[in-house]
């Protein structure tokens, strides 16, 4: 399964944490305020790793950083 691969990549790495893993697919506006929860109930330093299709999360990702989290963003090249 692919979170578990994921999970086990953070953990040989040392990363110390709760990995919580979400599939969605959903509108990206749904997906940002999904983002904005999660970083409301999340102590800072919380890492995310959004894997996307499409863009238009530029406003979330400096939202993340301006608030102490960390983000990875992976994406389909060809599309950009």
């Amino acid at each position: 399964m692919v979170s578990d691969r994921i999970v086990g990549s953070l953990w040989q790495k040392d990363y110390k944490g709760t990995v919580e893993i979400t599939l969605m697919k959903k509108a990206i506006e749904s997906l940002r305020r999904r983002i904005k929860l999660w970083m409301d109930v999340t102590r800072a330093p919380g890492n995310l790793l959004l894997i996307s299709g499409g863009g238009g999360f530029a406003l979330t990702l400096m939202d993340l950083e301006k608030f102490f989290h960390n983000a990875i963003l992976t994406y389909n090249e060809a599309l950009f």
